[in-house]
């Protein structure tokens, strides 16, 4: 799998490019030197991986990547973590998330000047799914929409209230920020699966292949038809 991207610099529709700065050569792929790591620092926030990363071969390889990295001149700054970490943050994360999507989804749906069907809540958006032919249900899943639906909690909720302020202060000087400045770090890197707050700010991620995994395991499904995990599964 290969991105490649001609340019980038300033769009008038992100507003966080803004602040991008002037460059002659706006070319990503001619940083891409053999060189380029040679003396980045490069931070690992494990305590957060550990938490939220189980798969094995996952962290085998990203472990891997590291001493990788190393061979080509990082410098790895090992449990480079986010200042706010606490156990449960990733819980944390999901009821945000959960709580804002069932929030706007309502939100959405009031707002729809068409609604024939009077859908008016996600539990409505589930129900329709699972009762109409032509949704491909339970081809496709709403196991997501289920979890987010049943919820206990609002944006209202002082629960959801608590966590926002976490979840706005990892995504600041307790999180991506702070790991770097306290660090002195220049960049840090986790697996993908990880539950980061990377997404909170508009911090710029990169995505790497990690490769594939082992051509020697089962099959395990999310769900009757969707392969989570597998042999030889990027």
């Amino acid at each position: 799998m290969c991105l490649h991207v001609d340019s980038a610099g300033k769009d008038p529709l992100d507003r966080y490019t803004e602040a991008a700065p002037p460059s002659s050569d706006s070319s990503y792929t001619s940083a891409c030197r053999i060189d380029g790591l040679a003396g980045v620092r490069v931070g690992v926030p494990w305590k957060i991986i550990r938490e939220s990363v189980d798969d094995a071969h996952i962290l085998r390889d990203f472990e891997d990547s590291l001493l990788l990295m190393e061979k080509l001149g990082a410098e790895i700054v090992q449990d480079a973590n986010f200042p706010a970490f606490e156990h449960g943050w990733t819980q944390k994360n999901r009821l945000c998330s959960y709580s804002i999507i069932s929030h706007m989804t309502s939100i959405y749906l009031a707002s729809l000047a068409y609604n024939p069907d009077n859908l008016r809540s996600l539990d409505d958006v589930v129900r329709y799914i699972e009762s109409h032919e032509n949704e491909d249900f339970p081809k496709y899943s709403v196991d997501t929409f289920r979890k987010m639906a049943a919820s206990p909690y609002t944006v209202d909720s002082k629960e959801y209230s608590d966590a926002l302020q976490t979840r706005l202060y990892m995504g600041a000087e307790g999180g991506v920020l702070g790991a770097l400045e306290e660090h002195n770090c220049d960049v840090l890197v986790l697996p993908t699966d990880s539950d980061n707050p990377t997404d909170l700010s508009g911090y710029p991620s990169i995505n790497v292949p990690l490769g594939f995994g082992p051509a020697d395991i089962s099959a395990e499904y999310a769900t009757p038809n969707l392969v989570d995990r597998g042999p030889n599964v990027p």
